[in-house]
């Protein structure tokens, strides 16, 4: 219909934009009371600059702010490309086409499905290393720097290392079928 609601627009004083310059940023604080943790900002989101603006530069990063019981510090960016970097700045390297970075001393996506069972999850984890499909926090299968998987092991020691009971004789451990 081309209506516009109402628009607020945040914007610096200064008349030149340099990298790392705060365009904005709105604050979110509890109000004023006798307690400390209340009167420091528990959450932040500013408008970086990540480049000396000109007239036909204006590359800005949105950066997410949050804390518990200490000042927000940043936890999510948004940059002008569109990348995402969760913990921390997105990754950028040459040849790698990022557009998600999680980091982190463990860095790892949950994938939950809560229409079945809310309690069960998978995860994609990197750490020391090695990187994993966990399911339930038990890892199922590994994958080290050096190149070796390991299904039902997280310390492969071969190309293919399965973590498997052979003594086993209900259910077969391993099936190698010619069904194409």
């Amino acid at each position: 219909s081309g209506t516009v609601g109402a628009v607020l627009t945040l914007s610096t004083k200064e008349t030149g934009v340099e990298d790392n310059d705060v365009l904005g940023r709105i604050n979110f604080q509890a109000p004023l009371d006798t307690g400390v943790d209340s009167d420091i900002v528990s959450a932040s989101i500013h408008a970086e600059a990540t480049a000396t603006f000109s007239d036909i530069v204006n590359a800005t990063d949105l950066v997410f702010s949050t804390g518990a019981s200490e000042v927000a510090t940043e936890k999510m960016r948004i940059d002008s490309a569109g990348n995402v970097g969760i913990g921390g700045v997105p990754v950028t390297l040459t040849g790698v086409d990022t557009t998600l970075t999680i980091r982190g001393t463990t860095a790892s996506l949950g994938l939950f499905d809560t229409d079945h069972h809310a309690t069960e999850f998978w995860e994609i984890v990197h750490s020391g290393g090695k990187f994993r499909f966990d399911y339930n926090n038990s890892a199922k299968f590994t994958v080290t720097q050096a190149g070796l998987v390991g299904i039902g092991t997280t310390v492969p020691n071969a190309l293919l290392s399965l973590g498997i009971d052979l003594t086993s004789t209900t259910t077969p451990s391993v099936i190698i079928s010619d069904n194409a």
